[in-house]
């Protein structure tokens, strides 16, 4: 069986491989505009040159395009979301009460290591995030950018029921996955 590092150079290969992402995208995200999927196309396809450039094996293709197309897909998205709709839709902001003692609180100046503490924070976070399966990560990753249940489920073209249990089991997954990295971190 060729090695996928020969298969790249190889314009059959690579038309198979553009035909396949573009599957992929219409399936799971048919409301992209043409321009936006061609985007992605290249995206993916950068992605999967840098890591066969950098000698990495690619065992499972077909899971690795899944995998890649949802995430491109998503950071294309978050990056043309204009700033002030994603700095509204924050969930720390979003569920803060108005009103709060803290409205009038001046902001408690950070110091090094609580700046630190906070990256070393969203680190973890991040790859107890990262390390859900595909599916549960995508809806929680959307939930977190502060989208609705029904907002996620127009735009995964998924019922609405679907998205409500990926994100609860989702989110129970990444509690767990907290806790666990929490216990090993206190006996340290």
């Amino acid at each position: 069986m060729p090695k996928l590092k020969d298969l790249i150079h190889k314009k059959e290969f690579m038309d198979d491989l553009s035909s396949s992402i573009r599957n992929i995208i219409l399936a799971s995200f048919p409301h992209l505009t043409p321009v936006e999927r061609q985007d992605i196309d290249q995206e993916v396809k950068l992605k999967l040159w840098r890591m066969i450039s950098n000698g990495k094996d690619i065992a499972n293709l077909r899971s690795y395009l899944w995998r890649v197309v949802y995430t491109t897909t998503l950071d294309l998205l978050n990056e043309r979301m204009p700033c002030d709709e994603r700095d509204a839709q924050r969930p720390e902001e979003r569920r803060r009460p108005l009103g709060s003692a803290f409205d009038n609180d001046p902001p408690e100046p950070e110091t090094p290591e609580s700046i630190a503490q906070k990256n070393e924070e969203r680190t973890v976070v991040r790859g107890a995030i990262e390390a859900l399966p595909l599916k549960r990560r995508i809806v929680v990753k959307m939930h977190f950018e502060g989208r609705s249940i029904k907002q996620t489920a127009e735009f995964l073209a998924w019922s609405p029921n679907k998205v409500r249990h990926l994100l609860y089991r989702g989110l129970n997954d990444l509690k767990k996955g907290l806790a666990d990295k929490e216990s090993w971190k206190k006996r340290d």
